[in-house]
């Protein structure tokens, strides 16, 4: 069997291992590709080499810290925040939303958890309203999805990986402006189609989402301490891409 065919085999079969088996994939794949390299002639060494430490780090920091940051209440704690400054203005709710989500999406962990954090928050804040739950839903993932190659975020972070090693470098920020673009292009056509304008002004009942008990919700010390680790993570990346690279 060719090669290359043979490593598009292998792929397949992990995940279907991983999902049959309940397996996490990532471990799997590493032990495949060890197989495939044998079979392919290639001694040790080059297998390792493979291996990207760098970008791993990279992942399995961001991913840690923002794990941390969701499992602690501290994303939705935002994003409750964030929709209390609506007030009676509720059209402005999913918009807030979207903006909400495209921050968090976009500052490190992914759209993959925010994406999924921020439906089931969207979605509630909808049922509360008594309002359409797929505009919601919608500036949710669209802005998770839209907001997610940025260089801080798993996906941009694959993304300057893979490109530099084809030959492209410094398209991280072109791709990225094109991606938000259109996010917020879908968005607004969202908005239409759903009538967003006639959203009922001070719509939420007693403990929505958009009343007083939620507008401020207390922060504990971790939650605290979540932000404070995001917004040192957030300044130094900035700091990075701003310095320019020594000769």
């Amino acid at each position: 069997m060719n090669y290359e065919v043979l490593s598009v085999v292998f792929l397949f079969a992990v995940v279907a291992l991983g999902f049959w088996r309940k397996c996490n994939i990532g471990i799997l794949a590493v032990g495949f590709s060890l197989i495939i390299g044998k079979i392919g002639g290639m001694s040790s060494s080059q297998i390792l080499g493979g291996f990207d430490a760098k970008l791993f780090i990279t992942l399995v920091g961001v991913t840690f810290l923002f794990g941390i940051a969701q499992s602690n209440g501290t994303l939705e704690l935002i994003a409750k925040r964030a929709v209390g400054l609506a007030g009676n203005r509720t059209y402005l709710v999913p918009v807030i939303l979207f903006l909400v989500t495209g921050l968090l999406s976009a500052i490190g962990p992914g759209n993959i958890p925010v994406g999924a954090l921020m439906t089931v928050v969207a979605v509630t804040i909808a049922v509360e309203m008594g309002e359409n739950p797929l505009l919601f839903a919608l500036a949710a993932k669209v802005a998770a999805n839209g907001f997610t190659i940025t260089p801080l975020a798993p996906a941009g972070v694959l993304t300057m990986s893979l490109s530099e090693t084809a030959g492209y470098t410094d398209i991280i920020i072109p791709v990225m402006l094109n991606v938000m673009l259109w996010a917020v292009i879908m968005m607004v056509g969202f908005s239409i189609h759903y009538k967003i304008y006639r959203i009922k002004p001070g719509a939420v009942a007693v403990g929505g989402a958009v009343s007083e008990k939620n507008r401020s919700p207390g922060i504990s010390g971790s939650q605290s301490s979540a932000c404070a680790s995001w917004f040192t993570l957030s300044c130094s990346a900035a700091w990075t891409w701003a310095s320019p690279p020594s000769s």
